[in-house]
């Protein structure tokens, strides 16, 4: 979970009901209370895990997380979801 400007909330998982860990992310712009649908932000062959979120001066989510799609542990990095 990340705290944004505007104390916007930002959070971040993985979720393996598709039938492959995928990551997933999601926000509050009124602290909680109402979040926005959850946005799948991968979609590989591989596990992804072990994601992260951090935001930034403006408060522009940036995601990271672990993937083994090709055969390797890579990390990857996502920007401008929202």
């Amino acid at each position: 979970m990340s705290i944004g400007s505007s104390s916007n909330l930002h959070v971040v998982w993985y979720d393996d009901t598709p039938g492959n860990r995928e990551i997933y992310y999601t926000k509050s712009t009124d602290g909680g209370v109402k979040w926005t649908t959850s946005q799948r932000l991968t979609w590989t062959s591989g596990v992804s895990w072990h994601p992260a979120i951090c935001t930034d001066a403006s408060g522009n989510p940036y995601v990271f997380w672990q993937n083994n799609a090709p055969g390797n542990h890579e990390i990857y990095y996502k920007k401008n979801i929202l």
